[in-house]
């Protein structure tokens, strides 16, 4: 005989006397000689808590089959299905009938033949579903003889049910945002919306947040994943908050734009060491008047995330239109994320943040200085930092000859100026008297500075100073000659007056300017 089965649960609703039957049937039927089998219907009274209870009840199915746990006969278990409904008939969770003790899993028994031995079962199969009560795992043996040679071959396949859940789908139920409520009496500065949000499952049904969030993962299941995939949950994303921030001015406070919506997950673009972090920002809109609420410093938030999500960030400087005559535009920093581009605070670099005002304060006054978006530049030909500007080769004014005693001559080539000459062996332009002999000798003359890319400039000045004493000199020499021709003359016109007498030699004490002579064509 089989154990006793419900075979119909108390009335709903139930009396004192209301009753349950219960029924077995034969597994094998006796011989002429053994024991009779006994009744296979019993009837039993309800109980209190049957008809009472918590309002929840377990319903149980069929058992199922005896499967044998080696071979195909001997021990085994059999198995069925429960669920917990409550007084609407509606399933709901079982622990609420955890206090019901009814068995899922029994002992039965198959009688053995006396053939040979099976094999050992082979693994589990996969489940062929994932819910309802279809879902089953199949593994099988066959028989070898060992004493006795086995008269007949055969295979031996199990069964046993899996993934025996609801098959349900998950939706997410959000309310309306309620009104601002504020913490002051005042009716303004910081308050709080809320809304409700929850999990309905396919039949109506509310449950943990959690079912609607792990849907999504097909492998929720295995051990770690869980709370991994729970604890990185991005409320923000899911639009599954259930409150936010609102605030409503007082008088004189400082006024500050909302949190943006929180960014993608954001990682380091130079270094695989930094966490990952989202984003979300605000701004200052209005400054505090005096008493009122001062402007917060934390403008930037950061969540940290997973690193396998997060992509690296792009921030851009952007720049408005020209405001009227002023010549100001705005300037703010901006960074595209997941298609949008959002206004955030901080993230670009400051050095590269351009100017607000086209207009150079203070203007541009160096020499080949140019203003251009706000800052002194240099032309094109010129190099410097836009408030000191010089050419790349030659000058343009004496300020670009730095060199002492230097000026910008008319080939715009810095040179000496008038009274000194280029020393060659320290590149300085020096008082002419003070170059010695030896560098005289050597050429040490030139007034540029230019090196050798600019010779024939310092040889045609070199030369211009040169010609201007050998005129010199040559105007001295004609206008001695010319005095003693003179001379000359008138000496020998008297010696034929009164009778010839030999012209005397000139010497340096009768004429003094012969010494001068020679000085200036030594100088020369």
């Amino acid at each position: 005989m089989s154990n006793w089965q419900n075979s119909s649960p108390c009335p709903t609703p139930c009396q004192r006397n209301s009753t349950k039957s219960q029924v077995r049937s034969v597994i094998r039927h006796p011989t002429p000689t053994g024991e009779q089998c006994r009744d296979l219907t019993q009837t039993t009274p309800c109980t209190d808590s049957d008809c009472v209870g918590s309002g929840y009840r377990l319903v149980t199915g069929e058992w199922s089959r005896c499967k044998a746990v080696s071979g195909e006969c001997g021990s085994g278990t059999k198995h069925r299905v429960t669920s917990c409904i409550n007084n609407n008939g509606f399933p709901v969770a079982t622990h609420h009938c955890s206090n019901q003790n009814v068995t899922t899993t029994d002992i039965c028994n198959i009688p053995c033949p006396p053939i040979c031995e099976p094999t050992r079962y082979s693994y589990w199969s996969a489940c062929n579903e994932t819910c309802g009560l279809n879902g089953v795992m199949e593994r099988s043996r066959v028989n070898e003889g060992q004493l006795v040679e086995c008269t007949e071959k055969w295979t031996q396949r199990q069964t046993k049910p899996c993934n025996a859940v609801p098959c349900h789908t998950y939706t997410w139920n959000r309310s309306f945002w309620s009104e601002c409520r504020f913490e002051t009496e005042r009716g303004c500065g910081i308050g709080e919306r809320t809304r409700l949000v929850e999990c309905e499952r396919n039949d109506g049904l509310t449950v943990d947040h959690e079912y609607c969030i792990l849907q999504d993962y097909p492998d929720a299941n295995r051990q770690g994943v869980l709370n991994q995939i729970l604890s990185s949950v991005n409320k923000t994303l899911l639009d599954i908050y259930t409150s936010h921030r609102c605030d409503k001015p007082c008088p004189g406070d400082c006024l500050v734009t909302s949190w943006s919506p929180e960014t993608s997950c954001f990682k380091s673009c130079y270094s695989l060491d930094d966490a990952a972090f989202s984003i979300s920002s605000r701004s200052v809109t209005s400054p505090a008047m005096p008493g009122g609420k001062p402007c917060p410093v934390n403008l930037i938030q950061e969540r940290l995330c997973l690193k396998e999500q997060a992509v690296c960030p792009n921030y851009t400087w952007r720049t408005g239109t020209i405001s009227g005559n002023i010549r100001t535009r705005e300037i703010w920093c901006e960074i595209q994320d997941q298609g949008s581009i959002l206004n955030v605070t901080g993230g670009c670099i400051e050095s590269l943040r351009p100017a607000s005002s086209l207009d150079c304060e203070p203007q541009c006054t160096a020499s080949g200085a140019i203003c251009q978006e706000g800052k002194c530049h240099c032309k094109d030909g010129y190099e410097g930092n836009g408030q000191a500007c010089f050419p790349v080769s030659g000058c343009d004014t004496d300020d670009h000859c730095p060199l002492p005693n230097t000026f910008c001559n008319r080939y715009s080539q810095c040179g000496c100026k008038s009274g000194f000459m280029l020393d060659q062996a320290t590149n300085v332009c020096i008082e002419s008297n003070l170059i010695p002999d030896g560098n005289e000798e050597a050429g040490a003359s030139p007034t540029s500075l230019v090196p050798n890319n600019s010779n024939d400039v310092e040889q045609f000045e070199g030369k211009s100073d040169i010609w201007k004493w050998v005129v010199v000199a040559s105007a001295v020499v004609i206008a001695l000659l010319v005095v003693i021709v003179s001379v000359f003359y008138i000496r020998r016109r008297r010696a034929g007056e009164v009778g010839f007498n030999p012209i005397p030699t000139i010497s340096d004490s009768d004429f003094p300017l012969s010494k001068m002579v020679k000085d200036v064509v030594t100088k020369c």
